[in-house]
């Protein structure tokens, strides 16, 4: 019952509408390998010059394709819940009491995760750890521990993350060893045996892909990533230049932190050798990048409460005390999942955090997507090559039918391109002689971001660009090779777009009160403050 609540808490909770920019380019690649097989080639890029690639997502990205865009919002919530409710089992327990200890700390664990629900294929990878992490805490020392060798050949079909299998191994390795030196392990050939035995098929099950050799060794391309992979979110330390959307999952995950140290430290007379590997194995992943926060937050709960329970090894708690926790834990998780589920279901959490980009419901964001700008460019053929802010390079290949400049997978890329695209963000002007190279026709950025705003304005305001496009979300300028001023035709479609909002015009808008407000924020930083205060005025 109480892990039933837990999951249909966690269900609502990460479903939400599409707000993934890289779903876009995953999903087109499944409709290539299903129209047209494994490509060697990257065709969806015009800077690119066909290289040859590597997708060690086919599997993720044919699946995402055939359920379509509603299927793959219910199979991340399904992924999801599985997940966070083997990780309940992941650690067998003396009571059974200690089971609520883990639901009630995975709590503070979805939420810690909540921005990493992302319909990616990263999702495999974070389940098939918890996977792999069961399979080793139960299943050790036997025969059946190759299994792990059948889950790695299916991993690298699915995510590049399948680098985390041989380490998994390796660690439980190391903890078989420190085992033998706290004295918690005597006889450990036999286990050695099977893991080393394990640890080899593993390595050699991820040759098991299209690309066999180029795949295997191409998740250690991300030790060598090009230099703008500094500068992308994901990649950074989660305690390093965050913004507020991220504050609630950041403050659960230091609570879970801190229950972490505090709870080992505690348990030091019954520590556990591949639970203090594995603990310090999921904090560093998540230190050195945000993106593995959702690791930490599946290894956590049941790791911090195995702690607590050998820490109140031997002391005599009353029956009656434990009784009133149990029923105490299980009221707090039927009532913060029913309320959470709640507020989720009808947008109330989200509205009030203030995380605009994240809404209930099928489809795509808003917020997030120009939703209309596929019909506007479709009726502009002329309109080709775009520069681009790299985050939406996939919604250009499979929305609009464009070849992206830069997109989502970076690390394909080669290092002149991250050059001239980080250039012209942090030198403007730059704009004219990339477009003079790379023959563009066109300029679109995401003003809701704020990132962009000395490239939108010096677009803005040059002779040789014209803003033939805005909403809430996207600015499209057109390259006026002649050279002609267009400053009147810039403010006609700035007009044209404040127009739509006073007559109550909120199409493709999830939330029309956040998109008022990004618009209005758009024309002052353009200049026109008459413009914005006739929009803000309405009410």
């Amino acid at each position: 019952m109480m892990v039933s609540v837990l999951g249909i808490f966690v269900f609502f909770f990460s479903f939400r509408k599409i707000y993934s920019e890289d779903y876009f380019w995953h999903t087109e690649t499944g409709r290539v390998l299903i129209e047209k097989g494994i490509p060697k080639t990257d065709d969806f890029s015009f800077t690119s010059g066909n290289a040859p690639i590597v997708n060690l997502s086919s599997l993720a990205q044919i699946l995402f394709y055939s359920v379509g865009d509603s299927g793959t919002q219910i199979l991340r919530s399904l992924l999801v819940v599985a997940m966070f409710v083997l990780s309940v089992f992941l650690i067998p327990f003396k009571k059974e009491s200690t089971r609520f200890v883990v639901c009630l700390l995975s709590l503070f664990g979805v939420i810690a995760a909540s921005s990493r629900f992302l319909c990616r294929p990263a999702l495999f990878t974070d389940l098939l750890f918890i996977v792999f992490v069961f399979v080793l805490l139960r299943l050790q020392g036997t025969k059946l521990l190759m299994i792990l060798v059948f889950l790695t050949a299916l991993w690298i079909n699915l995510h590049n993350g399948v680098l985390l299998a041989p380490v998994v191994v390796i660690s439980a390795i190391f903890a078989v060893f420190l085992g033998r030196i706290l004295k918690t392990e005597i006889e450990i050939e036999h286990r050695i045996f099977w893991l080393g035995l394990c640890l080899v098929c593993v390595f050699v099950a991820m040759f098991f892909n299209p690309y066999f050799a180029d795949g295997a060794f191409y998740p250690f391309k991300f030790f060598t990533k090009p230099a703008g992979y500094i500068l992308v979110l994901e990649w950074k330390s989660p305690l390093v230049e965050l913004s507020d959307f991220f504050s609630p999952s950041l403050l659960s995950y230091k609570v879970l932190l801190a229950l972490l140290v505090v709870s080992t430290v505690a348990s030091y007379r019954k520590w556990r050798s591949f639970r203090i590997v594995l603990s310090g194995l999921v904090t560093l992943l998540s230190l050195m990048a945000y993106r593995n926060i959702s690791l930490f937050a599946l290894v956590a709960p049941p790791v911090i409460a195995a702690n607590i329970e050998d820490a109140l090894e031997g002391v005599n708690i009353p029956r009656l005390v434990e009784s009133c926790f149990k029923y105490s834990a299980f009221c707090v998780i039927v009532v913060v999942s029913l309320i959470m589920s709640v507020f989720c279901a009808t947008d109330g959490f989200w509205r009030s955090r203030h995380l605009y980009d994240i809404s209930f419901g099928f489809g795509l964001s808003g917020v997030t997507f120009p939703l209309e700008l596929p019909q506007f460019l479709k009726e502009r053929p002329n309109i080709k090559r775009l520069f681009h802010n790299y985050e939406l390079g996939g919604f250009l290949i499979s929305r609009c039918e464009r070849k992206s400049f830069l997109d989502g997978r970076l690390v394909h890329f080669p290092q002149e391109i991250h050059d001239d695209y980080w250039s012209v963000l942090s030198q403007p002007q730059r704009i004219d002689s990339v477009a003079e190279k790379w023959q563009l026709d066109g300029v679109i950025l995401e003003h809701h971001r704020g990132r962009f705003d000395p490239l939108i304005l010096h677009l803005y305001q040059s002779a040789l660009w014209r803003l033939v496009y805005a909403d809430s979300v996207v600015v499209l300028f057109e390259r006026r090779r002649e050279g002609v001023s267009s400053l009147a035709g810039n403010v006609e479609v700035l007009k044209g777009l404040v127009e739509r909002f006073k007559k109550g015009d909120y199409t493709g808008s999830d939330y029309p009160e956040y998109d008022r407000e990004t618009i209005i924020r758009l024309l002052y930083l353009l200049g026109e403050s008459e413009i914005a205060a006739s929009l803000k005025n309405v009410r």
